[in-house]
């Protein structure tokens, strides 16, 4: 198959991922849902920490990134 089409590896470990992923959401809110604390080693637990370090990295990469200015705009010709 994947001599037919090369983009059958990529949607085969994109699959991977996103079971990972679920798989993951589906721990934490058991963990919640429950009251129990799920340990630093957990995947899920490690999971969600590299999401957060992530976003906060985007966050502060944006706000270090110089804004455009705004050009004006000149009114019409009378």
């Amino acid at each position: 198959m994947l001599k037919l089409n090369p983009y059958a590896a990529v949607l085969k470990r994109k699959a991977i991922l996103e079971l990972r992923r679920r798989k993951n959401l589906k721990a934490l809110a058991d963990a919640e849902k429950s009251g129990l604390k799920l340990s630093k080693r957990n995947p899920a637990m490690k999971a969600e920490k590299l999401r957060e370090r992530r976003r906060k990295n985007i966050k502060e990469a944006l706000a270090k990134k110089p804004k455009k200015p705004v050009a004006k705009k000149t009114p019409p010709p009378p």
